[in-house]
């Protein structure tokens, strides 16, 4: 089910204008999807554009300009999740330019061919997806040559593709493609890196080889908290996630401080209403500090599983709690009988920095 457009005559009626007025308002609204596309009033922005769209097809405005407006609206029509209404603007895209030739129209074409590709893997419709990413790598490649960095979003799409058809080696060697053709432009950190890199994580998490996943999962977040500050709640999801993939393999107080950072960003939220995650925070804080031997720590993120889990009605985990506050006190009665494990625990081979939006100087390493 896509997300429902609000009717547009909820918004400011878009006057009829004159070519040169019409190209003018064109570019401003342009200049809005660049700074706005993810902001409150989205949809209004959708409207308004769509309101000009109508009004540049009808008095035959350049047609690369057209093909910028309606790609932009199916961009921010796919952050929204309307699928159906993305996919009408990117067919539109190719609608207008699939007979063109020329440098200027190149790139807008084969980004078109690539997001409609995305859209039927999503939809479950492969051999369209297929056919669409490999159509965008042609255009690409007969302009620039055999690899170009713009090629990367197209092996990174072709990646995703192989995954999701559980053609784990075909999708490393697309990711990896991906990968070469970036560093080509000497790009580095970008949010097709962090996208690259979570993809990478995903795929070795599948194949059970949580090591090297932990690792790809920590590149894409270092540059997603760099992106986006490690306030995102993104970000703050993906340290939840990373926390019980590190006390798996050992790396115990990794996990815990990915537990740390999620926590303490998330009870500093006026607006907090997940408490699944804080949940997950308590009790994977509370795990690892047991298994570290710092019983006191354990018991009080034990009380707070408890006090959380009431609030989620989950009984099994208020007796789990219980039952580890128990153990909690008694070793804490007791620490002769319970010595603390050995002090330097097995620890990940990538180390990384996050970086707070708000205080760049602010790096915390894991």
């Amino acid at each position: 089910m896509t997300s429902q457009i609000v009717p547009s005559s909820n918004f400011p009626h878009v006057p009829r204008v004159q070519n040169g007025d019409l190209l003018t308002k064109i570019d401003t609204i342009l200049k809005q999807f660049a700074e706005n596309a993810k902001n409150a009033n989205g949809l209004e922005l959708i409207e308004t554009a769509k309101n000009l769209l109508v009004q540049a097809e009808s008095l035959s405005v350049d047609l690369s300009k057209i093909a910028e407006l309606s790609e932009n609206i199916g961009l921010l029509l796919w952050e929204i999740n309307d699928l159906e209404g993305a996919k009408e603007h990117f067919q539109k895209v190719l609608n207008l330019l699939d007979s063109k030739v020329g440098s200027e129209y190149i790139d807008r074409l084969a980004n078109a061919y690539n997001n409609l590709g995305s859209i039927f893997e999503k939809e479950g419709n492969f051999a369209s997806a297929k056919q669409h990413h490999d159509k965008s790598l042609f255009l690409f490649r007969a302009h620039y040559g055999e690899n170009d960095p713009k090629m990367a979003v197209c092996y990174n799409s072709l990646g995703v593709l192989d995954q999701h058809q559980n053609n784990l080696d075909g999708a490393h060697h697309n990711y990896e493609l991906a990968l070469y053709n970036l560093g080509l432009g000497n790009i580095i950190d970008s949010p097709l890196h962090q996208t690259i890199y979570s993809n990478l994580g995903v795929l070795y998490e599948e194949k059970e080889d949580l090591k090297t996943a932990s690792e790809y999962y920590k590149k894409a977040l270092v540059i997603e908290a760099r992106l986006f500050g490690l306030e995102d709640s993104q970000v703050i999801q993906k340290l939840i996630r990373l926390g019980p993939m590190l006390q798996k393999i050992g790396s115990t107080g990794d996990a815990k401080e990915c537990y740390e950072m999620a926590l303490k960003r998330l009870t500093t939220k006026e607006d907090l209403d997940d408490k699944i995650s804080l949940l997950t925070c308590y009790k994977g804080l509370a795990s690892t500090c047991f298994s570290l031997g710092e019983f006191p720590e354990a018991k009080t993120n034990y009380l707070k599983v408890k006090e959380v889990s009431l609030l989620t009605s989950n009984n099994n985990l208020k007796i789990e709690a219980t039952r580890m506050i128990a153990e909690c006190e008694k070793r804490i009665a007791d620490p002769d009988s319970y010595p603390r494990p050995p002090a330097k625990l097995p620890q990940c081979s990538v180390k990384v920095k996050y970086i707070s939006k708000s205080d760049p100087q602010n790096c915390i390493i894991i």
